[in-house]
């Protein structure tokens, strides 16, 4: 069964990003890359400029590369975002000490070094992420996105936000149909039993009877981080938001997550309203706690 493991790169310079990437796999489409080996996927993400574009791509990863070149206020962001997500990785610096000494007192500054080949393996988290949602003629609805589950032809599965069961129809992977496939694949699945309206917002599936949580608690304040009301936050490549009462996040709409293990899952969290020249880095949450 094919299943792999996911790579962001992250640089404020996306022509770095690209050319590390490269190095790693093949692109297929804009920000995203392939190398196949055996049974094995590796997907490597390089997110677009926004910060929220790169904390959805770090969260949904399983290790990052941070490519510096002066350690610029918004290479620093980037340092501390991927500092917040817990996720191991390579700095690859211009300057090593000059980012070690900047970073200095968290753990990101010790992770300077040459540039090397990873093949990290995703976990099962017991969901998977959906980033888009259409309708193909002649096929009917289809969702693309991450397994951080397995998903096999027949499989039966919820939605979320909207909690409508589906079921998988047929799986496909850079355009070869599979019958299942694990943890740590970019796939494309038509489903049974749903409509158009239903993918409209449709940001994650899951099996059915999994947890689900419509709040998170602040672990880590940043001492930078200025008192907020609300914030965005990144949970697997999720983008969620939700107002702030002391430490607790409460998602707005509500937006039901996923509660994944294990419980050392990190959830980055961005202030991005801070005034302008300050850290929009806040902090991080815990894996949320399941309702009920």
């Amino acid at each position: 069964m094919l299943a792999g493991g996911i790579l962001s790169v992250l640089a404020v310079d996306r022509a770095a990003a690209d050319e590390l990437a490269g190095r790693l796999g093949k692109r297929k489409e804009e920000g995203k890359y392939y190398r196949k080996s055996g049974e094995y996927l590796l997907t490597v993400l390089v997110p677009g400029e926004s910060l929220l574009d790169a904390a959805e791509a770090l969260t949904a990863s399983d290790a990052f590369y941070l490519v510096s070149r002066d350690v610029s206020r918004e290479e620093a962001e980037l340092a501390l975002l991927a500092e917040a997500s817990g996720r191991r990785g390579t700095v690859v610096a211009s300057d090593p000490d000059r980012f070690s000494s900047t970073l200095r007192g968290f753990g990101v500054a010790g992770m300077v070094g040459e540039f090397a080949p990873l093949e990290p393996r995703t976990p099962d988290l017991g969901f998977a992420l959906v980033d888009s949602g259409f309708i193909v003629k002649g096929v009917g609805p289809v969702a693309l996105g991450i397994t951080f589950m397995g998903l096999a032809v027949h499989d039966e599965v919820v939605l979320l936000p909207s909690g409508k069961p589906a079921s998988i129809r047929s799986i496909q992977v850079l355009d070869e149909d599979q019958e299942s496939v694990g943890p740590g694949v970019r796939y494309g699945v038509s489903l049974r039993g749903v409509e158009e309206r239903d993918l409209k917002e449709c940001y994650a599936i899951m099996r059915p009877g999994a947890r689900t949580a419509e709040s998170l608690r602040v672990a880590r304040k940043f001492q930078w981080a200025p008192d907020s009301r609300s914030l965005h936050a990144a949970l697997r490549g999720i983008r969620l938001f939700g107002s702030l009462s002391g430490e607790e996040l409460r998602l707005e709409r509500p937006m039901p997550v996923p509660v994944p293990a294990p419980q050392s899952e990190r959830v980055v969290l961005l202030d991005v309203n801070v005034p302008k020249g300050k850290l929009r880095v806040y902090g991080y949450s815990h894996p949320p706690s399941a309702q009920g």
